[in-house]
């Protein structure tokens, strides 16, 4: 903003500067052909007033044209810089509004100048163009040196608290440059002292009262209203650090406490806050590392209650699943064993049984028949597991006595095919004839001389009497 007043203060002051060095290269002209003019005439004797304008120019008529010349460009670039770069520094600056006495001076001394330069009288206003100039630079330079006093004075109070001070210092400042930034922007810490130093003088309470809460929240709108106080910006950090190592202990300490309740998920909330703070603790693995114990934990008691109340309403494939999640919790775990093992056979042994129930002629193979009754024995220590599984073995003893019950079978032949029952033995030369035999699958073998011998296989139904076979070799060889 500055800089940009100055520039256009340059324009204008060049423009007028301009106007000025044409009229006076016309003077010039003038009192250069004047000079040129009187070393070739000769006047008579002049009256008092013609010897007063001869004396007056009697220096110029001293000098030689090119010397003219010479002072007058000196004069010109020392204008210039006055008009280029002093005078925009005057106006921007308001000079006048700081020292009225001094402005003056300086004006007076260029205007001088310039008089003086319009008369002829070069060296003179040479001399009185510069030392405007100096004047005029030693006026910023004191105009600088009080505003830089007033503002350090101002910021040396608002550092030290003192409010009236500051503001008197820094109107010192703004009434010199009333639109400098930095002043502005101090003028705006100090007006805010009245507000902050309440808040200051409590949070120093709290620090003494070790209440790191209520300084941070109070140092936390200071530092809304005044963000550049550097000592409530670095008090804020260490606060900070005070204040999540609190929170950290807090919730570790949380969790401990829900750990020893055997709250799994209120001790994976606290771990979680604390895991925001600081991940990387030792607090954090020790505790996670007890959690998961206590995760597993609660798993295999789950398990383990489940799979009771499941084998209690003898729905022994859900108990087997809930014995098997308890296994995988804690594989050593005695009564998850046991009970997973009790599971499978008597899982086993319903399988089994329902296998014999639905294929009963397979007892009537022996060595089905010896499984069946091993299993039947197998099955007397889980009778009071489950009840479906008695049941079972109940209806399978009943189905191996009608197994073993022998029913009425006649057989029909030619009484001159040779009839046996293979496995069981011989039936002979019969037109007719009824033998007993036990439910189940039977060959019946045929044989008679010059014929073909016959097999024919035959199920003897369980609970069916008078089953009739008929066996005759009748097709000859």
């Amino acid at each position: 903003m500055l800089k940009e007043k100055i520039q256009q203060v340059k324009q204008e002051t060049n423009r007028k500067r301009d106007q000025q060095l044409l009229i006076m290269g016309a003077v010039g002209l003038v009192v250069i052909a004047f000079i040129a003019g009187i070393t070739l005439l000769k006047f008579p004797e002049e009256d008092t007033t013609r010897l007063k304008v001869e004396e007056k120019k009697q220096t110029v008529i001293s000098l030689s044209v090119q010397e003219i010349e010479n002072l007058r460009s000196e004069f010109k670039e020392a204008l210039a810089h006055f008009d280029g770069e002093i005078q925009p520094l005057i106006e921007v600056r308001n000079l006048e509004g700081w020292d009225k006495e001094k402005a003056f001076d300086i004006q007076s001394l260029k205007d001088k100048a310039v008089s003086g330069f319009t008369s002829g009288e070069y060296k003179k206003a040479i001399k009185n163009i510069q030392d405007g100039a100096s004047m005029a630079e030693e006026a910023i330079r004191a105009q600088q040196s009080d505003f830089e006093t007033a503002k350090s004075e101002a910021m040396n109070s608002y550092h030290a608290d003192d409010y009236d001070l500051a503001s008197i210092n820094i109107d010192k400042a703004l009434a010199i440059f009333p639109d400098d930034e930095q002043a502005n922007a101090l003028k705006h810490r100090i007006d805010t002292l009245p507000q902050i130093l309440p808040m200051l003088e409590e949070a120093r309470v709290t620090q003494v009262e070790n209440n790191p809460e209520k300084e941070f929240q109070l140092l936390s709108q200071i530092n809304k209203l005044d963000p550049a106080r550097t000592e409530v910006t670095q008090r804020l950090q260490e606060l900070e650090v005070v204040l999540k190592n609190i929170l950290f202990h807090k919730s570790i300490e949380l969790a401990m406490y829900a750990i020893d309740d055997q709250k799994a998920s209120m001790t994976r909330k606290h771990l979680k806050d604390a895991k925001a703070i600081y991940p990387g603790r030792e607090e954090i693995r020790l505790i996670n590392g007890r959690l998961l114990k206590l995760e597993s934990k609660i798993r295999l008691t789950s398990a383990l209650k489940n799979a009771a109340k499941a084998a209690k309403n003898d729905d022994w494939a859900k108990a087997k699943s809930y014995f098997e999640r308890s296994k995988k919790e804690d594989p050593a775990h005695k009564e998850a064993s046991q009970g997973l093992d009790r599971a499978n056979e008597i899982l086993r042994l319903k399988k089994t049984f329902t296998e014999f129930q639905n294929n009963p002629y397979s007892l009537s193979v022996a060595s089905y028949k010896k499984k069946a009754l091993a299993d039947l024995v197998k099955s007397e220590k889980y009778g009071n597991y489950s009840y479906s599984l008695t049941n079972q073995a109940a209806d399978l003893n009943k189905l191996l006595d009608q197994m073993n019950k022998k029913q009425k079978v006649f057989v029909v032949s030619d009484n001159q095919t040779f009839v046996k029952v293979r496995g069981v033995g011989q039936v002979g030369l019969t037109p007719g004839r009824s033998i007993k035999l036990k439910p189940g699958n039977y060959t019946f073998e045929g044989s008679r001389k010059g014929y073909k011998s016959k097999l024919v296989k035959v199920l003897i139904p369980l609970g069916q009497n008078n089953t009739e076979v008929t066996m005759i070799c009748d097709e000859p060889i």
